[in-house]
């Protein structure tokens, strides 16, 4: 799936940029992938992702999976940062 969204970026400004949904289930997850910058052999060179739940905490055995999917995409699982819901919803 390939959603495309105006995000206005310091060294992208007012281009347009696609991000991916590399994995999901369906149910409890996503991952989501946006290269921003790319080199001039057309690798990704500056990439961002996110990890979006349903719920607030991912079932061990999906979070392998996401590790999984983020790890591929040559991405450092430790440098993801995580973000607290504040609607008190779960």
């Amino acid at each position: 799936m390939i959603l495309r969204t105006n995000i206005v970026k310091e060294s992208v400004l007012g281009r347009l940029l696609d991000y991916w949904i590399v994995s999901t289930d369906y149910v409890n997850y996503a991952v989501a992938y946006m290269c921003f910058e790319e080199n001039a052999d057309g690798t990704c060179g500056k990439a961002e992702s996110w990890i979006l739940s349903r719920h607030s905490y991912l079932a061990d055995d999906k979070l392998a999976k996401v590790n999984l999917q983020i790890e591929q995409l040559c991405l450092n699982t430790t440098l993801f940062l995580t973000t607290y819901r504040t609607n008190g919803k779960s």
